[in-house]
This record gives C-alpha cells, sequence and structure tokens, in this order.
C-alpha cells in the first residue's frame, strides 16, 4: 500500500497489529468507534482491513494502546494475583505494540506529530480517566480540529 510515496502493507483480511493489541487488552470496537467519532461499521472496516484508516488515527490508536498497557501494568491482574497468565497477556499486547511502533516509524514525521498531538489533547481531557470509560466522541472533536493532510491515509489491500 501506499502512503504518500511510502510503501506500507497489509495482506487482505489481515489486521494492523494495534487492532490485534486493542483486542486483547479488551477495549470493545465499539467504545474504540467512539473514541475516535466513527461508526461502529467505519471501525470495523479499518480493523479488518477492508477500508483505509487515516494514518494519524493509526499513531492515535497505537499511543491509546501504549497507555492501555501502563493502566494494565499498574493495576495488574482482576484476581489481585500477578498471574502467568496475566503476564502473559500484558506480553503479547506489548508484542503487538512493538510491531504497530515499527510500521509507524515509515510514516512522515508531521503525521506521528499530529496523532501525538491528538493523543495529547485526549489524555489531558480524559482526566486521567481509564481508556474504556471515555465518552463518545471526543477525539472526533479533537480530529475535525486537525487538518488532515491528502496523503494521511493508509491504503489496505482489500
Amino acid at each position: 500500500m501506499e502512503n504518500g510515496g511510502q510503501a506500507m502493507a497489509v495482506e487482505a483480511g489481515q489486521m494492523f497489529p494495534v487492532f490485534h493489541g486493542l483486542e486483547i487488552a479488551k477495549i470493545p470496537g465499539n467504545r474504540m468507534a467512539g473514541i475516535v467519532g466513527v461508526a461502529p461499521a467505519t471501525y470495523s472496516k479499518w480493523r479488518t482491513g477492508k477500508s483505509r484508516i487515516p494514518a494519524v488515527t493509526m499513531v492515535f490508536l497505537t499511543l491509546l494502546l501504549a497507555n492501555r498497557i501502563e493502566e494494565l501494568s499498574e493495576s495488574g491482574p482482576d484476581d489481585g494475583l500477578k498471574s502467568l497468565r496475566f503476564e502473559a497477556t500484558l506480553k503479547s499486547i506489548l508484542r503487538h505494540l512493538r510491531h504497530q511502533e515499527a510500521i509507524n516509524n515509515a510514516l512522515q514525521p508531521g503525521i506521528v506529530r499530529q496523532g501525538a498531538h491528538l493523543f495529547r489533547q485526549w489524555w489531558q481531557k480524559s482526566n486521567n480517566e481509564a481508556v474504556v470509560g471515555l465518552g463518545a466522541g471526543q477525539f472526533s472533536a479533537l480530529s475535525h480540529a486537525m487538518n488532515y493532510p491528502s496523503i494521511d491515509r493508509l491504503d489496505v489491500a482489500s
């Protein structure tokens, strides 16, 4: 796939690693759609590789996943024990995050800055609330204030 001359490939029917990580972190797709201000169907198409996702949104989702890893690390497992299963889950999420970060390294610096700016604004507005408790449309309101360049899309093979 092309992104303003930058080649990035995702095979048809596959997902970007960030979507795998968000699923493992148990952040529902409907909640994520609300955070980024799109219809659940749009988020689903991004997730399954059937539609292109704005690169700025991909950066935002990557940072959101990193934030979720931090929250999970601080809170520990639900049963209060540092179980092997919990540790394996965190390692799996972290592996997906690292893979996505490697993909994001090919993005233009301006796109990464915009995604980081949106995340910073979201994080400040969320008042340190958990990601899953965020109200719908907060990201949308932030992202509409930004001007996305026309090359700001990741093409996903269908």
